[in-house]
Protein backbone atom coordinates (compact mmCIF):
# COMPACT_ATOMS: atom_id res chain seq x y z
CA UNK A 1 0.00 0.00 0.00
CA UNK A 2 1.23 3.47 -0.84
CA UNK A 3 0.24 5.99 1.83
CA UNK A 4 0.36 9.61 0.64
CA UNK A 5 0.46 12.56 3.00
CA UNK A 6 0.39 15.81 1.08
CA UNK A 7 0.09 19.51 1.61
CA UNK A 8 -3.64 20.22 1.88
CA UNK A 9 -3.37 22.87 -0.86
CA UNK A 10 -2.36 20.25 -3.43
CA UNK A 11 -5.26 18.64 -5.28
CA UNK A 12 -4.63 14.99 -5.95
CA UNK A 13 -7.20 12.38 -6.96
CA UNK A 14 -6.26 8.77 -7.23
CA UNK A 15 -8.59 5.90 -7.99
CA UNK A 16 -6.49 2.90 -7.02
CA UNK A 17 -7.22 0.59 -4.11
CA UNK A 18 -3.48 0.22 -3.41
CA UNK A 19 -2.99 3.96 -2.86
CA UNK A 20 -4.36 5.86 0.13
CA UNK A 21 -4.33 9.63 0.52
CA UNK A 22 -4.23 10.08 4.29
CA UNK A 23 -6.73 12.61 5.59
CA UNK A 24 -6.31 11.83 9.29
CA UNK A 25 -4.94 9.12 11.55
CA UNK A 26 -8.33 7.40 11.84
CA UNK A 27 -7.82 6.03 8.31
CA UNK A 28 -4.80 4.03 9.45
CA UNK A 29 -6.84 1.33 11.20
CA UNK A 30 -7.38 -0.61 7.99
CA UNK A 31 -3.62 -0.76 7.32
CA UNK A 32 -2.53 -2.61 10.46
CA UNK A 33 -2.60 -5.97 8.66
CA UNK A 34 -0.59 -4.71 5.68
CA UNK A 35 3.15 -5.33 5.68
CA UNK A 36 4.53 -3.45 2.69
CA UNK A 37 3.43 0.13 3.32
CA UNK A 38 5.41 2.87 1.62
CA UNK A 39 4.97 6.42 2.90
CA UNK A 40 5.06 9.24 0.33
CA UNK A 41 5.44 12.74 1.80
CA UNK A 42 4.57 15.58 -0.61
CA UNK A 43 5.42 19.20 0.23
CA UNK A 44 4.57 18.96 3.92
CA UNK A 45 5.49 21.41 6.63
CA UNK A 46 6.81 19.49 9.63
CA UNK A 47 7.77 21.47 12.73
CA UNK A 48 9.34 19.64 15.69
CA UNK A 49 7.84 16.39 14.39
CA UNK A 50 4.29 17.74 13.99
CA UNK A 51 2.69 17.62 10.53
CA UNK A 52 1.30 21.17 10.51
CA UNK A 53 -1.72 20.76 8.18
CA UNK A 54 -2.87 17.64 10.02
CA UNK A 55 -1.88 18.31 13.66
CA UNK A 56 -0.35 14.94 14.47
CA UNK A 57 3.18 13.77 15.13
CA UNK A 58 4.83 12.13 12.13
CA UNK A 59 6.14 9.40 14.42
CA UNK A 60 2.56 8.29 15.13
CA UNK A 61 2.49 6.82 11.62
CA UNK A 62 5.57 4.71 12.28
CA UNK A 63 4.08 3.45 15.54
CA UNK A 64 0.61 2.77 14.08
CA UNK A 65 1.40 0.85 10.89
CA UNK A 66 4.43 -1.01 9.56
CA UNK A 67 6.31 1.25 7.15
CA UNK A 68 8.82 -0.32 4.72
CA UNK A 69 10.20 2.90 3.17
CA UNK A 70 9.67 6.66 3.05
CA UNK A 71 9.86 8.81 -0.08
CA UNK A 72 9.85 12.58 0.34
CA UNK A 73 10.19 15.56 -1.98
CA UNK A 74 11.72 17.66 0.82
CA UNK A 75 14.37 17.31 3.48
CA UNK A 76 13.46 17.35 7.17
CA UNK A 77 15.70 16.63 10.15
CA UNK A 78 12.96 14.99 12.23
CA UNK A 79 11.90 12.65 9.42
CA UNK A 80 15.56 11.61 9.03
CA UNK A 81 15.87 10.96 12.78
CA UNK A 82 12.72 8.83 12.85
CA UNK A 83 13.73 6.82 9.79
CA UNK A 84 17.18 6.22 11.29
CA UNK A 85 15.67 5.19 14.63
CA UNK A 86 13.25 2.69 13.06
CA UNK A 87 15.83 1.65 10.40
CA UNK A 88 13.54 2.56 7.53
CA UNK A 89 15.02 3.61 4.18
CA UNK A 90 14.45 7.27 3.31
CA UNK A 91 14.58 8.55 -0.26
CA UNK A 92 14.64 12.34 -0.64
CA UNK A 93 13.87 13.62 -4.13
Amino acid sequence: MLIIIKNKNINLRINDKNIMILKDLCNLGKLKNQDNNILLLISLEIEEGIVVDYNFYIEELFISVPIKAVISNFSNRKVKEICNYYRIPLIEL
